[in-house]
C-alpha cells in the first residue's frame, strides 16, 4: 500500500476512534456524604432526610453513566421499583448489592436506590436517579472533570469523574499518524 494509502488508513482509524470516545464516555458519581460513604442521614452525622434527594437534583445524569456506593456492613444498596422506593419495602429487590464497593451503570429513565437496613430508607437513605438523555455523553455544561484519582479514596463527594483513558489513546494515535 502507497503512502496516500496508508495515510488515508490511519485517517479512517483516527475517525473512527474520535467518534467512539463521543460515544462511549460516561460520568462517573459518587454517591454519598463528605466522606464518600452512603449512610444513614442523622446518625452521627448533619445529614437530612432529604440530603441524597438534593444531591441527586443537583446532578446530571445519563445513561451509561457510573454510580459509586461506598458504605460500611451496616449497610447494602437496593434497586427497587417506583412502588417500593417510595414505601420503603426492601423485600423482593430488582437487585442487591452488598459489596461495600458497587459500580453501578445507569440505564435510560429513572433507577430508584433504598439501603435494606431496618430503619434507614425511611429515615431518607435512599436516592432516585433521573437521566437526562438516553446515552452517556461528555456534557459542556459541566466543568473539565478533575485528573484521574490513584483510587476511589480520592474521590470527593459531589465531584464527577470522566474517564481520559480513551481520549489519551486518540491522542497518541493522532500523534503517531502526524510524525
Amino acid at each position: 500500500m502507497g503512502d496516500q494509502g496508508r495515510s488515508s488508513a490511519y485517517i479512517c482509524a483516527a475517525m473512527v476512534m474520535l467518534t467512539l470516545l463521543v460515544a462511549v464516555q460516561a460520568t462517573t458519581h459518587i454517591v454519598g456524604t463528605s466522606t464518600n460513604e452512603w449512610e444513614e442521614p442523622g446518625v452521627g452525622n448533619s445529614l437530612n432526610s432529604s440530603y441524597y434527594e438534593d444531591w441527586a437534583n443537583s446532578q446530571s445524569f445519563a445513561a451509561g453513566d457510573i454510580l459509586i456506593f461506598t458504605y460500611t456492613s451496616a449497610h447494602d444498596v437496593l434497586q427497587v421499583t417506583s412502588a417500593n422506593y417510595n414505601s420503603c419495602t426492601t423485600s423482593s429487590p430488582i437487585k442487591t448489592y452488598t459489596s461495600g464497593n458497587d459500580s453501578i451503570t445507569i440505564a435510560a429513565g429513572t433507577t430508584y436506590f433504598i439501603c435494606g437496613t431496618p430503619t434507614h430508607c425511611p429515615a431518607g437513605q435512599k436516592v432516585a436517579i433521573t437521566t437526562t438523555n438516553s446515552t452517556a455523553t461528555n456534557s459542556t455544561s459541566s466543568p473539565p472533570p478533575p485528573p484521574p484519582p490513584s483510587s476511589s479514596a480520592a474521590f470527593r463527594h459531589g465531584t464527577t469523574y470522566t474517564p481520559p483513558a480513551f481520549a489519551a489513546i486518540v491522542v497518541a494515535l493522532l500523534s503517531a499518524l502526524a510524525s
